[in-house]
């Protein structure tokens, strides 16, 4: 894939899907689904997860891979202080989902702090509880039949999901590697 790629969002994620089960990852598109509470509303969320195994290959541990990550934060009238916290997020997230949710407590609590100082109603959309549910809700995992290698989780199992990410050549700005 090229820097070209001017495709929907939903048809960059399909195309990195295939590039990663193209090099043997065992690499679907999850989609989490969560019904309307009277806190929250209904939504569904889809994103990428590749699917790692420990050297005994006992333990499956998912990696998550979300493009356009540093966008899901992204709010109107959001203080400068907010805004410069979420520049300092990667544009694609790869890592575990333990990780994924520490750093949605810590921008979820900047979101609140922001709406608080403008005196302005944040969204249930916004609130923790809402952002934990895209990635960690039900969900629903379609794979291609492409043949997949597990990838052994080793010290560098992480470094090389993100390197294959970043060999597609995304028109996104960076991966980040979260130990």
């Amino acid at each position: 894939m090229d820097k070209s790629f001017r495709g929907c969002i939903k048809c960059l994620r399909r195309a990195a899907v295939n590039q990663l089960c193209n090099k043997g990852f065992n690499a679907a598109l999850c989609t989490s689904k969560w019904k309307k509470t009277d806190k929250m509303p209904g939504g569904t969320h889809e994103y990428i997860e590749v699917i790692a195994c420990t050297q005994g290959r006992r333990k499956q541990i998912p990696i998550l891979v979300e493009l356009g990550f540093r966008d899901e934060f992204r709010m109107a009238k959001a203080s400068d202080e907010y805004n410069k916290l979420i520049d300092q997020l990667p544009e694609i997230y790869t890592g575990k989902l333990q990780h994924l949710n520490a750093i949605i407590r810590v921008v979820c609590e900047a979101a609140k702090k922001s709406a608080e100082d403008h005196k302005i109603h944040m969204g249930p959309w916004r609130k923790r509880s809402f952002m934990q549910m895209k990635w960690s809700a039900s969900s629903e995992r379609r794979s291609f039949d492409y043949p997949s290698n597990e990838l052994l989780v080793t010290s560098s199992g992480q470094e090389t999901v993100n390197a294959a990410i970043s060999s597609f050549q995304l028109p996104m700005a960076s991966t980040v590697r979260v130990a």
